[in-house]
């Protein structure tokens, strides 16, 4: 069964949809999923050093209550799902082509592991997942390829059409919130917010 999982990774939201995700594949264990993620990109206009968490919620969100209400909704939720949101820290949002990039480029055994670094490194540990070195690093970590191989892949344009193709799919697509999932070219779920919608889906389907 194929799971086509649109995201972003500045997006809390999609950390939280690819963590329930998992749960659901748990569930299922008996059961082959082919995930497939799908690049979607919130704002191609960032900056590659990228802007503060709290400078963006600000703008979005003016009344200090209510912003502050967002945050610990989504830190709270975050939490039951084993994340750590650190708010509390200068979380960078930052321009994830790169990111998208070298995902689409990761064997499909590794894109797990590499996402969730991904998530993990900007969510919990604060770090701009556009900067080249940090890429690296966590490519390092995960095993996909040597710091030297990953440095040469990012610093050309290698995978960038294909990266593109991502971003027009998913922008002709009906999708109204991220993360938007596709089971098995069947059902469309706008959010992965209700775990228990995803598994009616799949059971319908088996």
């Amino acid at each position: 069964m194929q799971i086509d999982l649109y995201l972003d990774m500045t997006c809390p939201w999609c950390y939280i949809g690819f963590k329930r995700l998992q749960n659901v594949f748990n569930d299922y264990s008996e059961h082959p999923f082919e995930l497939k993620i799908i690049g979607y990109q919130l704002n191609d206009t960032i900056p590659l050093e990228g802007i503060y968490y709290s400078d963006l919620y600000s703008s979005m969100i003016t009344d200090p209550e209510k912003r502050k209400s967002s945050i610990a909704k989504i830190t709270e939720i975050g939490r039951s799902l084993q994340i750590d949101f650190r708010y509390d820290l200068k979380l960078i949002n930052c321009h994830t082509l790169y990111a998208h990039r070298l995902l689409k480029r990761s064997p499909q055994e590794k894109k797990i592991m590499l996402l969730e670094a991904i998530f993990k490194g900007i969510f919990t540990e604060g770090k701009n997942l556009s900067d080249i070195n940090t890429l690296m690093a966590i490519s390092e970590i995960c095993g996909i390829a040597s710091r030297a191989e990953i440095e040469s892949f990012l610093r050309s344009n290698e995978m960038s059409v294909e990266v593109q193709n991502d971003f027009k799919l998913s922008e002709s697509s009906p999708i109204i919130t991220i993360p938007y999932v596709v089971v098995d070219n069947t059902y469309s779920i706008q959010a992965v917010h209700l775990p228990e919608v995803l598994s009616s889906c799949i059971r319908n389907l088996l």
